[in-house]
């Protein structure tokens, strides 16, 4: 930071008092400007303050959010990136480090130029090259928080995730400093794309196949499908997009810490899962009346890290004793079991 000169140094630069103060502002200014330290503080609380009331909004309009409302803090902070370098490489960390959509990254790669995914088509590949624009940004990446449909957000059909994911010279992991993943509901159908998202820094993964449940007496209309014998197909089906996926977060996400699932069960999700052998927290949540509730025990006694559990069965109706459930030394244990209020335990 410039130091204001001292009386002596002005009288010996011969210079105005007035202009050596205006200089030294200046510098300073100049100096926060270009600061990668400072400029990202001041940006976050650029964005506080649009998601607050954003530029152009009333203070009223600011009670009733909308969706375009939401984004106008990334427009406005677009068109601060061409201030300069510092400016722009500040800006774009805090513009990409969380994405909705898949869509914005995997349109930087070069043969990707029609509505759906439909992998290279005549495009002539050049391997690591073609991947510059994509690796830019990608690298910026630390959480996606999935929210829209396949068809609303990167369709792409198996056989070109299937190329894409054996492309040659494509970077392996394609998002370096990614560390959180949520899936919601609506973007549940896609989970076959976290093929792509995991890597080594993922620290939380939360998959919900369905709706939350506030009311353990009224069950959500998107869990009747798992509910029913009928719609076994379906379950099946869910459950084999999720046990296709936990090898793979098994291998290349070794520091996986936190665990979230609501949705259908069965004995194979359960062994999967006891594989992920670094996780500290985890949270279940059963959407279906599987009734092997019991056979968790073995499986979580592998968790030899995992320090909090939360076990939730809406569905399922039977009592048990609780030590049957968890053969494993807990900080937190929460289990909830349909009606059964007294085997609402917590231990700490």
């Amino acid at each position: 930071m410039t130091e204001a000169p001292t009386d002596a140094a002005k009288r010996e630069l011969g210079c105005d008092e007035d202009i050596l103060e205006n200089q030294v502002s200046s510098d300073a200014q100049e100096s926060v400007l270009k600061s990668e330290d400072i400029l990202p503080i001041i940006l976050l609380e650029l964005k506080g303050a649009l998601l607050e009331e954003p530029l152009g909004h009333t203070a009223t309009d600011a009670l009733n959010p909308t969706t375009e409302g939401t984004l106008s803090w990334k427009a406005s902070l677009c068109s601060l990136l061409l201030v300069n370098r510092s400016f722009f490489q500040a800006g774009s960390n805090l513009l990409w480090n969380t994405m909705e959509t898949l869509e914005p990254v995997f349109r930087l790669l070069p043969w990707y130029t029609k509505t759906r995914y439909n992998g290279l088509g005549n495009y002539q590949y050049n391997g690591s090259v073609d991947w510059e624009r994509f690796n830019f940004y990608a690298s910026r990446i630390q959480g996606f928080h999935l929210i829209s449909s396949p068809e609303d957000d990167f369709p792409i059909s198996s056989p070109w995730l299937l190329q894409l994911l054996t492309l040659h010279e494509r970077p392996d992991p394609l998002f370096p400093i990614l560390q959180s993943i949520i899936v919601i509901p609506e973007a549940f159908p896609r989970l076959q794309v976290l093929f792509l998202l995991v890597g080594p820094s993922l620290r939380s993964l939360e998959v919900f196949s369905c709706s939350e449940i506030s009311d353990y007496a009224i069950i959500p209309s998107d869990w009747e499908a798992y509910a029913s014998e009928s719609e076994e197909a379906f379950t099946e089906e869910v459950l084999d997009n999720l046990i296709a996926l936990l090898p793979r977060v098994s291998v290349s996400s070794p520091q996986l810490q936190s665990l979230t699932y609501r949705g259908p069960f069965s004995v194979d999700l359960f062994h999967h899962l006891s594989q992920l052998k670094s996780l500290v927290s985890m949270h279940l949540t059963m959407a279906n009346s599987y009734g092997g509730l019991l056979a968790p025990s073995k499986c979580f006694a592998k968790l030899t890290s995992l320090q909090h559990l939360v076990l939730e069965a809406p569905l399922l109706d039977v009592e048990f004793p609780l030590p049957e459930v968890v053969a494993v030394e807990l900080d937190t244990l929460e289990i909830a079991v349909g009606q059964h209020t007294s085997l609402r335990e917590r231990i700490q």
